[in-house]
């Protein structure tokens, strides 16, 4: 089964139109945000099962999905004031999943966030989790995901559980400064 979580609204119709395509099951995990990612290459480009770069960057990559997607780039603009150059991927598509992609550029900067707004179990977070542990072992990588933990949720705000659970540009740009430390 093919697995599309677009980035927001805006990516919601390339989504459709990619998913129209597929010869066979297509879950679409889509969300309604108020945040719009203004990027019109995000809105029109949807290639099912690759990553797609929307901020280039050496010091670290975050790879996220839906709407951790405009969190991620939050805290790239956060860590840029800063002098981190942070690369953000939208992986819009979690099956099939782009493990070249991610490798590429984990290797490329050595230190990786992936971002979810998901469990951390069975998610984006587990697919670069085991493309980096299947990677060739000279390349020292540092790895966090960012996610809801094993846990049963409560209902509230986007932005009362985002900030509860860990899910806000402020803890993605906490989790990168952790991992530059190391």
């Amino acid at each position: 089964m093919t697995i599309i979580e677009p980035s927001g609204g805006n990516q919601t119709a390339a989504a459709v139109r990619a998913a129209a395509m597929i010869d066979g099951p297509v879950y679409l995990r889509l969300h309604k945000d108020k945040k719009v990612i203004t990027d019109a290459e995000v809105e029109k480009n949807l290639e099912v099962g690759k990553g797609q770069m929307l901020r280039d960057g050496d010091d670290a990559v975050i790879f996220a999905s839906g709407y951790m997607v405009a969190e991620a780039l939050l805290a790239a603009d956060t860590l840029c004031m800063s002098g981190i150059k942070l690369a953000v991927a939208n992986m819009h598509t979690l099956k099939p999943f782009d493990c070249d992609f991610v490798l590429k550029h984990s290797i490329r900067t050595g230190v990786v966030v992936s971002a979810e707004n998901h469990s951390v179990i069975g998610g984006l977070g587990s697919a670069v989790a085991e493309v980096l542990s299947e990677r060739p072992t000279y390349e020292v990588i540092q790895f966090k995901r960012i996610g809801i933990s094993d846990t049963f949720a409560e209902g509230g705000t986007k932005n009362y559980l985002f900030d509860k659970y860990g899910l806000s540009a402020r803890h993605i740009t906490m989790a990168v400064l952790e991992l530059l430390k190391r």
